[in-house]
Formats: structure tokens, C-alpha cells, sequence
């Protein structure tokens, strides 16, 4: 594949994103439907009411690799391939889209709907050839296990305008230079249109937060990057450090979110555990960015991130790099973390 074709598909992914999420946030406002509303008892940094309908504009865009077939070793071409990444696309989308447009969202819904779209995208694309059972109902736990991380890690990030799509474009660009070297052609097409859809969202995203991705974008780029990665590991031998490396900055919110809640935690049950992760709170670091240097704050930690995701994307295939280039995002992480962190802590809605 050539450099040429690539921008030709950036750019084809951009007017596919420019239409779909411009009709997309047109009804959101006229018809004024998932709102993210300004409520005076609950902790917002915005102050308008925003369509929260950023994954349905992405998703809509992306069913041109719905016509996109893949070539893997043990099965040469599978034309309906995109098709099946579409659908889990779809399944994914709409646990978040659920979780948009419900005041008070089931988490055991939300779970089980996610789940059922890993389980279609791994049996899908035959990730279990394998002689044990045994074998087999590991790969699936450790499939659903990385999964489940990718698709909510972006949504751990989201919060401050342009984060968590500046990070997600960071990861696709990445991606297509590593399925560049590798010549996986399925890969680039889909990471080079989602780029070109990521750059319109973000004009409307960053700085003043036109429209929000929402839980169901969040998700739904979290899912689809987790889930080529682990076509890259599965069929192309990708190193699956490379992979694990890639989402080391949402690794480290997860801790952090997980030590800052651990007090405050009355029962612990898997639900009630899952709960306290995921209700918003200002106890991040790009939260902390954004108290120190506003808008700008995005661009600092995002660079930041630039420069750690350059280095593990050179040498993606140097576990021992990689590792090293883990372990010391993670130290600066928490030097960042205790020195910029605020007093005020809003754990909870107060709603």
C-alpha cells in the first residue's frame, strides 16, 4: 500500500466523518435528544447543555469497513470480515449509547452488552484454533480480560475536551505505521479512515466542546483499536507488549482511580466495585492539567504521550525496550500525579 493511498483514505475517512457527525449533531440539538445537561449538584466543567452524540456520528461514518474484507495466515480472504467488526462496532456502541441516554444506566446491562460484543468479535474472527479446550477457554478469558480494559479505558480518559480523542489519534497513527511495516492492509484502511473521522470530531470536540463522545464513543474507539490490536497479535505475531504498552496512560488512571475510591468503597461487590470506577470524578491527571493550564493543559499531556507512544512505536518489537519504556511512563506518571494533584476531590454525584 502506498503513502498516497493512505492519505486518500485519511481524507475519504474525514468527508465520511464530516457528514455523518454534522447531520448527526444537527438532530441532537434540534430534537434535543442525549444532552449532556449542566446540572448545579452534580460535578460538570462545562457550562451548556452538549449532545453527547459523538459515537453514533463515528459509528455512522465508519460503515465503509463494513465492505472491507482482511487478509489473515489460516484464512486468506474473508470478505465479510469488516461486516463482523462492524456488528461487534454496533453492539459496543450501543452499551454506551444505553449508558448516554439513561439517567440511572443498569451497569449489570452495560456489562453483559459489551460482553456479548467481544464474545461475537472473538468467535467472528476464529481466534481459538487450537487443539485444548483448556487453551481455548483461556484464550477467551484473556481476550474478554484486554478487551474490556481497551473498550473503557478511553472512557476513563474522557472528560476534559480533546483528550481522549487526541490520545485515540495518537493510538491510530501508531497502529498504521506498525501495520505499515508489517503489511497489514485491513488494519491501515480502518485506522487511516478513523483518523480522517477523529480529525472532524475533533474540530467540533476541542476546545470548546461543541459535542462530547459520549460514553458510546468513548467505547467505541477503545473497542475498535483493542480489537485490531489483537488481530495484529493473534494472526501477525504482533508483540503483545507493543499492544499492553500502547494503553499504559489509562493503566495508570485505572490504578489511580482504583487507590483514590479504595477507602470510600462500602460493599465489594463486582457491581459496586465497577460503579465507583466509573462515576465521573475530577481525580485524574488530565484533570489536573486542565485545572493548571486550561485548554493548553490537553495539548501538554497529550505531547507528553506523543513522545512515549513514538518511542514504543519504533521499537515494537523490543520486549525488554518496551517494558523499561513502561516502567518509566509509570514513575513520571506519578510524579505528575503528586505534584499536580488538587485538594478538592469530587469522588461522587451528589444527586
Amino acid at each position: 500500500m502506498s503513502i498516497l493511498q493512505l492519505y486518500s483514505f485519511i481524507f475519504f475517512g474525514f468527508v465520511c466523518g464530516l457528514i455523518a457527525l454534522v447531520l448527526t449533531y444537527i438532530l441532537s440539538v434540534t430534537m434535543r435528544i442525549m444532552q449532556d445537561r449542566t446540572l448545579t449538584n452534580k460535578f460538570k466543567i462545562h457550562h451548556h447543555n452538549t449532545p453527547r452524540c459523538g459515537g453514533i456520528g463515528i459509528f455512522l461514518s465508519l460503515i465503509v469497513i463494513a465492505m472491507a474484507g482482511i487478509e489473515i495466515p489460516k484464512a486468506i480472504f474473508d470478505p465479510l470480515a469488516g461486516l463482523h467488526l462492524y456488528i461487534a462496532c454496533f453492539i459496543i456502541m450501543l452499551s454506551g449509547t444505553f449508558k448516554d441516554s439513561n439517567r440511572n444506566p443498569s451497569i449489570i446491562i452495560n456489562i453483559t452488552m459489551q460482553t456479548i460484543g467481544f464474545l461475537y468479535f472473538i468467535f467472528s474472527f476464529i481466534f481459538l484454533v487450537v487443539d485444548s479446550v483448556i487453551i481455548s477457554m483461556l484464550g477467551i478469558f484473556v481476550t474478554l480480560l484486554f478487551l474490556f480494559f481497551t473498550t473503557n479505558s478511553i472512557n476513563v480518559i474522557d472528560g476534559v475536551n480533546g483528550n481522549a480523542i487526541f490520545y485515540s489519534i495518537i493510538l491510530l497513527v501508531s497502529l498504521c505505521f506498525v501495520g505499515y511495516q508489517l503489511q497489514i492492509n485491513f488494519v491501515i484502511f480502518i485506522c487511516t479512515i478513523l483518523l480522517g473521522i477523529c480529525f472532524v470530531f475533533l474540530l467540533f470536540n476541542f476546545p470548546y466542546g461543541k459535542m462530547f463522545l459520549g460514553d458510546g464513543g468513548a467505547f467505541l474507539l477503545g473497542f475498535i483499536i483493542g480489537a485490531l490490536l489483537f488481530i495484529c497479535v493473534w494472526y501477525f505475531k504482533l508483540n503483545f507488549y507493543y499492544a499492553l504498552t500502547l494503553f499504559i496512560y489509562p493503566l495508570c488512571e485505572f490504578i489511580a482511580s482504583i487507590c483514590t475510591r479504595w477507602r470510600h468503597i462500602k460493599s465489594y461487590s463486582f457491581a459496586e466495585i465497577f460503579i465507583h470506577l466509573c462515576e465521573p470524578n475530577n481525580y485524574h491527571l488530565h484533570f489536573f492539567f486542565y485545572a493548571q493550564f486550561g485548554h493548553y493543559g490537553v495539548l501538554i499531556l497529550n505531547s507528553l504521550c506523543a513522545i512515549f507512544i513514538c518511542f514504543i512505536t519504533l521499537y515494537y518489537d523490543n520486549t525488554l525496550l518496551l517494558l523499561l519504556l513502561g516502567i518509566g511512563f509509570c514513575i513520571i506518571y506519578m510524579i505528575l500525579f503528586f505534584s499536580l494533584r488538587t485538594k478538592k476531590l469530587y469522588l461522587y454525584n451528589k444527586a
